[in-house]
């Protein structure tokens, strides 16, 4: 959703999707060397402008900005020259060429080292709070979100498209067309846009003839799908979490149901019998309660779902250094796996291994600059997932991440609240400015605890969805020392944006954010482990 190659090359926003979409080779008429043909088309996210764009002409788009951004990294690589900063970018590391690591993420470890770094961060931060909490504000998504358009749109645009290219190729060349291999990427509402194509496609477009799927002669095969976070709301649905607490407090909210009513795509199957390997991602780490985790259902041989740290734009891809985080290059972890996993479902991308070397410009898409103490992002992300486990989709799962996220901000309002007491008049300001959002998890999480001997059937859903737990390890955490690659993977490249809503420095905002918290029809969901929807067979 709001993603758009042609608005998010010239921002640097470019999706998982769209890097993947970027690798896939472009081959539409037979050679010598090779009798397979190879078509892609992009649809762009929900919320955006909607248009008909050839896979070269986006390319072209993609690559040209992507040059300037290189040019943006070299300028901004100090105490060298351009020639020795390409040096570090292609060739320094030997072991694995996307790991250029070329951009050291200075000293965040503590609150006492953020101080002498930090400088635009809070700001970049409001502003993209702002654009969350209010998505009109971005790309002028309104109508999208409250009345779900574009959907059959591009659905259809898609199925209309596999149309067109069959018969483009099929003009072009003089062997006939025997076998169609399809891969089908989508993240977020867009991977459920992608669930449906694929029923569409075989069930509407194709003709089942015994287990096989035809088309004007043709066996359709869809090899893989590679689904980042699937949801299916917009961010103007309520989610059934807050239906649920006003249903336990028995409040009759008729009058709020057609502003807060279902902001929902009407799909909700599992993924179709008939792909052969699948590979879902999914953000442990999510808990927006307008994002709950549509499943792929019974899972099938060749098809796995994961769970991978992070919310679902550490996932899905999409946003810019020091947004609220010094690294936006978590989601690359996603990127990488999928690859390899796309490959292994027999999609034609290039071999990772020497991606570098057959075509850097496309490599560039998938390079890691970032590094801590020499280790990038994806070092990182496998010492919290070889200590946090979990790897595995469940309720428990989600809570037991929860668990650990809870219990590392526990430790950092603790620290917060020491160096407050010993701070003078301009290192206070400084702590409230940056790191006084603890101060309203801290109230949610109070609240949760005093709601144990409140009965007002807000209880019970605290209780049942193991809230208290999680409140209380915030609250009282574990004295233990923390794992410190874990909480340096927390301070640098993992993003939250239900706790971003408290980081506006704007006192009227806080104010605004303080009065919700303290209301029964508030966010009191800070501390809910991610809900998981039902697929109907």
């Amino acid at each position: 959703m709001h993603r758009n190659v042609n608005q998010d090359s010239e921002t640097g926003r470019l999706s998982n999707v769209s890097r993947l979409f970027r690798a896939y080779p472009i081959q539409e008429s037979m050679d010598f060397d090779s009798s397979y043909l190879y078509s892609a088309e992009y649809i762009s996210g929900l919320g955006t402008a909607y248009e008909d764009q050839t896979a070269e002409r986006l390319h072209s788009i993609m690559d040209s900005q992507q040059a300037a951004l290189l040019d943006n990294i070299l300028d901004s690589v100090s105490g060298q020259s351009k020639e020795a900063a390409v040096d570090t970018l292609f060739e320094a590391n030997k072991k694995n060429w996307f790991d250029t690591l070329s951009n050291h993420l200075d000293e965040l470890f503590s609150i006492k080292g953020a101080k002498a770094v930090i400088t635009d961060t809070a700001e970049n931060v409001a502003k993209k709070v702002t654009l969350e909490a209010l998505p009109a504000l971005r790309d002028n998504p309104m109508v999208m979100e409250q009345f779900m358009t574009g959907i059959d749109a591009r659905v259809d645009g898609a199925k209309n498209g596999f149309k067109d290219q069959f018969t483009l190729l099929k003009s072009k060349n003089a062997l006939p067309i025997k076998l169609i291999q399809v891969s089908v990427f989508g993240a977020d509402l867009g991977g459920i846009l992608a669930r449906r194509f694929i029923d569409e496609l075989l069930e509407d477009v194709c003709t089942k003839q015994g287990e096989d799927y035809i088309y004007e002669g043709a066996k359709v095969e869809v090899t893989f799908a590679g689904l980042f976070d699937c949801t299916r709301r917009s961010s103007l649905d309520s989610g059934d979490t807050m239906n649920d607490v006003f249903s336990f407090a028995g409040i009759l909210l008729k009058p709020l149901e057609w502003i807060g009513g279902g902001k929902v795509i009407d799909f909700d199957k599992p993924l179709h019998g008939a792909v052969k390997k699948a590979l879902h991602l999914v953000a442990a780490h999510e808990r927006r309660v307008y994002r709950p985790l549509v499943p792929l259902g019974p899972l099938k041989s060749g098809w796995d779902e994961s769970l991978l740290p992070g919310i679902s734009e550490d996932i899905t891809g999409g946003l810019l250094p020091n947004e609220q985080r010094p690294s936006a290059e978590l989601s690359r972890v996603a990127l990488h796996q999928m690859y390899h996993a796309a490959r292994s479902g027999e999609v034609p991308f290039p071999n990772f291994n020497t991606l570098q070397e057959l075509d850097p410009l496309t490599a560039a898409y998938f390079v890691m600059h970032d590094n801590l103490a020499g280790k990038s992002v994806q070092y990182y992300t496998h010492r919290y997932m070889q200590q946090a486990g979990n790897k595995k989709l469940s309720r428990q799962a989600f809570e037991n991440h929860q668990y650990i996220y809870s219990w590392w901000l526990g430790k950092q309002y603790a620290d917060y609240k020491a160096r407050l007491k010993d701070a003078d008049s301009g290192e206070r300001s400084w702590l409230k400015k940056r790191w006084g959002w603890l101060e309203f998890v801290y109230d949610e999480a109070k609240y949760v605890e005093r709601a144990v001997t409140n009965p007002n059937g807000y209880v019970a859903y605290v209780q049942g969805s193991n809230a208290l737990n999680m409140a209380k390890t915030f609250l009282y955490p574990p004295s233990r020392e923390f794992p410190k690659d874990i909480a340096t993977f927390f301070t640098y490249f993992m993003h939250d944006f239900v706790s971003s809503t408290a980081f506006t420095s704007s006192p009227g905002e806080q104010v605004k954010i303080k009065a919700q918290a303290e209301s029964l029809v508030g966010s009191h969901h800070f501390f809910f482990a991610r809900k998981i929807e039902s697929v109907e067979g």
